[in-house]
């Protein structure tokens, strides 16, 4: 940390009073006038008055940005740094007060939107903030005594000079250096005073993508539900016997060996998402090198399903017919294979 630092981060504070009765109505279009050339460079800084009304410092934290802002705007070279590359220089912030990157990261909206009013002299902005400086070495308890924000954290009530408007309500900034998003209190303008309940502002990019998320899911869900839905069974017997689910494409969601024999020939074949057609083609040709199907073993392999929903099993037949397999196909009672050799 700085030596200088130390002597430098506590010179002003904000102090809370009624601005109601301090605010010049005759003033409000050079209030508009500065509001309206903050804004802007608010936006040329990449601060949105969003980010800056979604979470506020606890008031020694907002006092001691404060001061860093002041002495940013002090050191030449810090502000024409923040000037150029339109960022905060964490690294040397980090030196110079001691504090982690992290701290500076968190809070870069409030302290760049403090370097913006001080270091472009908007007066009236300024001034409307109520900012006292300190004695250095003194501790002024009237002055702290009287910040709403260390007295009582759980009002929900401010009143500001009005940022922007909105359908739903508006952006304040306080007395006591605070941005808020509250709710509309009648008709309002830029400049003018607002005072409200504190109210989040609905993200509607969150909204969205959470309902395509939502939908997302729900569609995945559907999906599964519908690829997993059963369409016909397989059961094959003999010395391979086995039990085959597909869903209504014909592909194969599940596969369940009926002995140990079969059990070793299921595992060493991948079968999930694969045609039936295919599956059962891979079977035969690894029973057939392992001698589970023979001449003296015959195999029969009934297929369920409508009489319309006649499988594709052109590649199983032919391997079957091929290789003169003693295998015997049956779909609802016809006999496939049987169809093939009269062919």
């Amino acid at each position: 940390m700085d030596i200088k630092y130390i002597m430098q981060k506590s010179r002003y504070k904000f102090v809370h009073d009624n601005k109601a009765l301090l605010y010049d109505v005759t003033k409000l279009s050079m209030y508009k006038k500065e509001l309206s050339l903050f804004i802007k460079e608010l936006y040329i800084y990449n601060v949105s008055l969003k980010n800056l009304a979604k979470e506020t410092p606890r008031p020694v934290i907002k006092d001691e940005l404060l001061n860093l802002a002041i002495i940013c705007n002090e050191n030449e070279r810090l502000a024409n740094w923040i000037k150029v590359h339109r960022l905060l220089p964490y690294k040397n912030l980090s030196s110079i007060s001691g504090k982690p990157q992290k701290f500076f990261e968190r809070w870069s909206n409030y302290l760049m939107a403090y370097f913006i009013i001080i270091h472009n002299n908007y007066s009236h902005i300024y001034s409307f903030m109520n900012i006292k400086a300190i004695e250095p070495f003194t501790r002024d308890k009237k002055l702290t005594d009287t910040n709403p924000e260390e007295k009582d954290t759980s009002s929900d009530t401010f009143a500001g000079l009005v940022l922007k408007v909105k359908a739903n309500g508006c952006y304040i900034l306080t007395s006591w250096g605070t941005f808020a998003f509250i709710k509309n209190n009648g008709d309002t303008s830029m400049g003018e005073l607002c005072s409200g309940q504190i109210s989040k502002e609905r993200d509607y990019f969150k909204v969205t993508a959470g309902i395509f998320i939502a939908v997302l899911v729900l569609t995945l869900i559907t999906s599964f539900y519908l690829y997993n839905l059963k369409g016909r069974t397989v059961v094959i017997q003999g010395k391979l016997s086995m039990t085959i689910e597909t869903n209504k494409w014909d592909k194969v969601i599940t596969s369940t060996a009926l002995n140990p024999t079969s059990y070793e020939l299921n595992k060493g074949i991948k079968t999930f998402n694969r045609s039936l057609d295919s599956v059962l083609s891979s079977l035969l040709e690894a029973a057939v090198s392992q001698n589970y199907i023979d001449e003296k073993n015959t195999t029969v392999i009934y297929i369920s399903g409508g009489t319309a929903d006649y499988p594709n099993i052109e590649k199983t037949k032919q391997y079957i017919k091929d290789n003169k397999l003693s295998v015997t196909i049956n779909f609802n009672g016809i006999n496939l294979s049987s169809e093939e050799e009269k062919n």
